[in-house]
């Protein structure tokens, strides 16, 4: 809640009902169950943040401009999308050539597959796709965004700034 503490008006989206209640729960009164590719809003915001690289739903390289295309729709013109991915050419353990060989999809582009557990639980599996930052700058010429700014870390992790 770092955004509304600060004074942004702010609107949450997630997959999963019960991270809507906790967020509820500590205040966020807009918050919707819905998907990034479809998201259930007709409104524009200024600045869209996407975290827990979940920009990269989908294990396609056409789910990513997807999920671009819908962002762009509920995003103003001339305002920004800030997300995180993963470069699957990155130093973690899953970015070994025997783990990218069996997920590759494109150059640059892999997918990791994963799901949380609790206890006994099990959610659901999910694909996130990883790109480079080259990789990402070729899907993203094929939407309204441009990339304003990489921002790198240490790890297979790194943060994007886009522009619309």
């Amino acid at each position: 809640m770092w955004a509304r503490e600060r004074g942004h008006a702010v609107f949450g989206v997630d997959r999963s009902p019960g991270a809507i209640r906790v967020a509820r729960k500590r205040g966020l009164k807009r918050a919707l169950v819905g998907d990034l590719t479809h998201l259930p809003v007709d409104r524009a915001f200024d600045t869209v943040l996407v975290v827990g690289q979940q920009l990269g739903l989908g294990r396609s390289r056409a789910a990513l401009d997807g999920t671009l295309s819908e962002l762009a729709r509920v995003t103003k013109p001339g305002e920004r999308l800030v997300a995180d991915l993963s470069d699957p050419t990155g130093p973690e353990a899953w970015a070994e050539s025997e783990y990218l060989d069996r997920h590759a999809v494109g150059d640059g582009l892999a997918y990791r597959r994963f799901r949380v557990e609790y206890d006994e639980l099990a959610g659901p599996w999910i694909d996130l796709l990883m790109a480079t930052p080259d990789a990402l700058a070729g899907v993203i010429a094929g939407t309204p965004w441009t990339v304003e700014r990489l921002l790198e870390t240490e790890s297979a992790a790194y943060g994007v700034v886009l522009g619309r």
